[in-house]
């Protein structure tokens, strides 16, 4: 990037922020000077925050408010083309000049008045430190600055609706409504939906919160960063300031440890969460198929023990046979599916699983890979994919359809990716080769439905490749998913990131607790 387009995205990001009410006194003040000395950045400002007609006819002249005819009349306005003249345009950049000014002033009634955040509380046995820059007393306003404690314990509000609970000995520097850097100490920190995002930043690691609630606490001497996951998801930007940053999910349960150039020390398995990785103390592989010995009749062995034999229907098995991501693999064809419906009850009875797989060319409009109804509006869940997106749907029991999708970018043909869903009480995640896609909660209304689910209308199946009814509001017809698999796996569990991983890493090799000892060792 040059240094012109890197000039237009900061200016670009402090107006942005001016709309949001988020820019403090000291920066208003610097915006507006820039603006008096700029024209081309007073008729950007203008575009970006999409002055209306009254800002325009307030501009022009008398005469030009007046048409032959008297009535009134409004000028167009358009940047390319050419701009208000004469004594307007004066007016024009005046206005421009003074509407930060002007909405700054209404604004400052709200109870933020410009603050960053609010000091919420302050304990009893609080002592700041004689470096300390703002306010001390409970409930005052908050701008850019250090807040820096000795002895006990501060609770900070910022506007984004993010909390931190401060413990002393800290100092913490308040940045934006949306980060904060931890000098040393530690911090308790919860953001909800509003503040999804807020980051709080340390010498070697960003900690980005997903809408959750996580512990940080910065070692002065050492420079370590220790980041506990109690709720949610966080990601990890790691690498020291100035460096390429690498990102690496963190959920709940688990512990990291980054040193100051942004390397993890050590990776801490979970306690005893129940709905996020309890499942994986003990093996919780419920169904292996690695379409590498496939009989006549097309029956694809499990490999897992628990003896759920699928069969393949469709197409000849035999001739279905290619290369695969590790041994045989299998091509679905136009028509091709893995029936499981025998198994059925076992599937529809999980309230968690995980579904992973290997595939390669999937059909170009709608690839779907695994879909389940057990006949109750209940249990109806689909995974497919497209173009551009990763998705999960699923029917709760008022028989309303929500879903989560995960952008991609697309699907090379002849590559081999590794894909797969996880569902827990916590919510439903997404993964493309190892790389969590999205995550979200279930039974609230979550992503953005870009294409209706299948209907089904006569539901009591289980298949990996296929759904026999069409699409809502279309004629009834099947769906495949058309492409290669390999190494398909369910696990009666929601597996964690750092198992999707492993499984992305060791591909034929289902996971075990063993796997994520090896994983915290390799880390440590």
């Amino acid at each position: 990037m040059d240094p012109d387009e890197k000039s237009e995205l900061l200016f670009l990001e402090r107006v942005l922020r001016y709309q949001e009410n988020s820019l403090s006194p000291e920066e208003l003040r610097e915006l507006n000077e820039e603006l008096r000395n700029d024209p081309a950045l007073r008729e950007e400002f203008a575009r970006i925050c999409g002055m209306s007609r009254w800002v325009i006819e307030a501009a022009a002249t008398p005469s030009e408010k007046q048409s032959a005819d008297g009535r009134r009349r409004i000028l167009p306005f358009s940047l390319a083309g050419s701009w208000v003249e004469h004594t307007g345009i004066a007016a024009l950049l005046m206005l421009c000049l003074g509407l930060a000014g002007l909405l700054w002033v209404e604004r400052a009634d709200d109870r933020w008045r410009g603050g960053v955040a609010r000091l919420d509380s302050v304990s009893e046995d609080a002592v700041f430190a004689e470096s300390h820059e703002m306010a001390t007393e409970a409930g005052s306003l908050l701008g850019k600055g250090w807040v820096r404690l000795d002895e006990g314990s501060v609770r900070l509000v910022f506007r984004s609706g993010a909390e931190v609970t401060l413990e002393a000995p800290a100092a913490l520097g308040v940045a934006t409504p949306m980060r904060s850097y931890l000098e040393f100490g530690k911090v308790r920190v919860h953001a909800p939906e509003s503040a999804r995002d807020f980051v709080v930043a340390t010498e070697g690691v960003e900690v980005v919160d997903l809408g959750t609630v996580f512990d940080l606490e910065v070692d002065l001497e050492s420079g370590i960063s220790r980041v506990e996951v109690e709720e949610g998801l966080v990601d990890l930007h790691l690498g020291s300031r100035g460096s390429e940053r690498q990102i690496q999910p963190l959920e709940a349960g688990w512990q990291a440890q980054v040193d100051g150039a942004g390397e993890i020390v050590r990776l801490e398995s979970p306690g005893s969460r129940v709905g996020t990785d309890e499942g994986e103390r003990e093996s919780s592989l419920l169904a292996h198929w690695r379409l590498d010995e496939i009989r006549p009749d097309g029956a694809l062995e499990d490999s897992s023990g628990s003896g759920l034999v699928g069969r393949f229907r469709g197409e000849s098995a035999a001739g279905q046979v290619r290369p695969g991501k590790t041994g045989e693999a299998l091509a679905f064809g136009s028509e091709g599916y893995l029936d499981l419906s025998a198994h059925l009850e076992t599937f529809a009875d999980l309230e968690s699983f995980t579904l992973s797989a290997w595939i390669r060319d999937p059909a170009e409009r709608v690839g779907i890979l695994f879909s389940l109804s057990d006949g109750t509006a209940k249990n109806r869940v689909q995974f497919n994919l497209n173009s551009k997106f990763l998705v999960y749907l699923w029917q709760d029991q008022t028989s309303h359809w929500d879903s989560i999708a995960g952008r991609v970018e697309g699907w090379t043909p002849g590559q081999w990716y590794h894909v797969a869903v996880s569902v827990g009480p916590s919510g439903v995640r997404l993964y493309r080769d190892g790389e969590l896609l999205t995550n979200g909660s279930v039974g609230i209304q979550i992503g953005t439905r870009f294409q209706s689910p299948a209907e089904v209308v006569a539901p009591s199946e289980a298949f990996i490749g296929h759904i026999k009814q069409g699409t809502a509001r279309s004629s009834l017809r099947p769906q495949w998913f058309g492409g290669v698999m390999d190494d398909i796996q369910i696990y009666a569990t929601p597996l964690s990131h750092a198992a999707i991983r492993t499984l992305y890493d060791n591909p034929g090799e289902p996971w075990s607790p063993s796997s994520r000892e090896a994983l915290a060792d390799a880390v440590r």
